[in-house]
């Protein structure tokens, strides 16, 4: 392997096939194995989607879903990840192998937050709130739809759709919750998040989507995830967290030429924010 001289030389050379799929990953695991390390690549990555986009689909699907599941792509640890939602860790090993189970598996204990249903559809429409990484790149070795933005795994997700006053209450108790859990990360080094969570809010007749953000150690974000009409949804529901502020306003570039998700970053309870790397101030 060639001894990269920097991240992005790293980068570039395994988009280049210069450095295996299978090097970065034994370079980037524990003992056991597992992608643990810190991927500092990512957080460059993020900066640059178009960059993100060769780079993550110069690996395989098999080696996109180990990418998935690190802290830096869900923005918490993997057993975080799965504690949180109830999941099944026996779903996740055979989902990272490409194993489709098409029955659900029993939770393993209770989540802490809510339920993801163990079923594979459900997952992987998660994944892709969670990542903004379209299902097709974690399921297709070439997938066909990589030029347009697409919404419908928020279909595939149950208890997405929210009143103003539901958006309202979750908001205020989210953020409750996260600065109340006593199981947060004590790493400063890096900004977990608490929850993520796909919301389709219904509003004077409208249907706006959003993904919603909350770090464990107070403030979230606020994401339009929509490909029409955002500069109105915008101010409509800046105007709902303006209570929440001071805010941070600008957007965040995705994976998707020509999709821009505006984004309200509302600092809120937080006394020190670091802000995402994709975050771009108008």
């Amino acid at each position: 392997m060639i001894k990269p001289r920097s991240e992005i030389a790293y980068i570039n050379g395994i988009i280049n096939k210069q450095i295996t799929e299978e090097e970065f990953i034994k370079n980037k695991s524990d003992n056991l194995g597992r992608l643990t390390l810190d991927l500092n690549e990512i957080k460059l990555l993020k900066q640059d989607p178009k960059l993100l986009k060769k780079f993550f689909l110069s690996f395989s699907v098999e080696g996109r879903l180990k990418l998935i599941f690190t802290k830096e792509m869900l923005g918490m640890p993997q057993d975080t990840f799965i504690i949180k939602y109830g999941l099944n860790k026996k779903i996740i090993q055979n989902l990272k192998k490409q194993h489709h189970l098409d029955k659900p598996m029993p939770n393993e204990s209770d989540p802490v937050i809510r339920e993801i249903t163990n079923k594979h559809l459900q997952i992987l429409a998660t994944l892709a709130i969670f990542t903004r990484i379209p299902i097709s790149w974690i399921q297709e070795e070439w997938p066909t739809d990589n030029l347009s933005w697409n919404l419908n795994h928020f279909n595939f997700l149950p208890d997405v759709h929210f009143s103003l006053e539901e958006f309202n209450e979750y908001v205020k108790n989210t953020e409750k919750n996260a600065t109340k859990d006593k199981s947060i990360h004590t790493r400063t080094q890096f900004p977990y998040l608490y929850d993520v969570r796909p919301i389709i809010l219904h509003l004077d007749t409208k249907e706006i989507y959003l993904r919603t953000s909350f770090w464990e150690s107070g403030g979230f974000i606020i994401e339009l995830f929509g490909d029409n009409e955002q500069l109105h949804d915008f101010l409509k529901v800046k105007k709902l967290i303006e209570p929440y502020g001071p805010l941070e306003i600008g957007y965040c570039e995705t994976v998707i030429e020509d999709q821009i998700n505006m984004m309200i970053i509302a600092k809120s309870q937080a006394k020190d924010i670091s802000l995402p790397p994709e975050f771009k101030k108008f």
